[in-house]
């Protein structure tokens, strides 16, 4: 009987052990309703519902301009129910990737941004705030030879994902988008086109 009781203590004992460190694997990850958080070291105070991620830290949006930023250290603060990002806060170098809803014609582009301080996202106004040097790149998809580009550098950018727009302070704006030229006809009765000179 003393045998059995010590076998079922050893396995009690290996359940909890394997409960522990699922829980902290576990850790690493916090799912929301529209957000997934992740980070080599995570923090999750449940009295405060705030995370603290360092390392590798990043965080997936799902909405219509699903959107991934990864930094050195982010801190997030939850819901009361701890389904929602109220806000977030990234510091280090930042970078972020949007993948822009459709626009009327259907083309959907990728931003790509980049900065150097701090970046802020609500989940209530949907906008993320980067600062310091702020660069980011816009393309339209399918990225090709095609593709409509622009280049944005400016001390601090907002990308608003409820209005689809991108707002740069002390801007600087660089635009590539292919020319398609019709091809020439002449009208009757119209001179000819005049050659250019040598």
């Amino acid at each position: 009987m003393a045998k059995k009781a010590q076998i079922a203590t050893v396995i009690w004992v290996l359940v909890g052990l394997l409960a522990v460190s699922c829980f902290a694997l576990a850790q690493n990850s916090k799912k929301t309703q529209s957000a997934e958080i992740k980070g080599d070291s995570l923090v999750f105070n449940w009295v405060s519902n705030e995370v603290v991620l360092t390392g590798n830290a990043s965080v997936q949006i799902a909405s219509a301009n699903p959107t991934i930023m990864t930094a050195p250290k982010m801190t997030a603060k939850l819901s009361k129910a701890a389904d929602q990002i109220v806000n977030l806060v990234a510091y280090g170098q930042i970078h972020l990737k949007i993948t822009t809803a459709p626009d009327p014609d259907g083309v959907r582009g990728r931003i790509t941004a980049t900065c150097n301080d701090k970046a802020e996202y609500s989940e209530t106004t949907q906008k993320i705030l980067l600062y310091g040097g702020a660069v980011a790149d816009y393309v339209s998809l399918p990225e090709g030879p095609e593709s409509r580009r622009a280049h944005f550098t400016g001390d601090q950018m907002e990308a608003d994902l409820n209005t689809s727009t991108l707002t740069v302070t002390k801007a600087h704006i660089s635009v590539n988008a292919p020319l398609k030229t019709p091809p020439a006809a002449t009208a009757p009765g119209a001179a000819p086109a005049l050659e250019p000179e040598e």
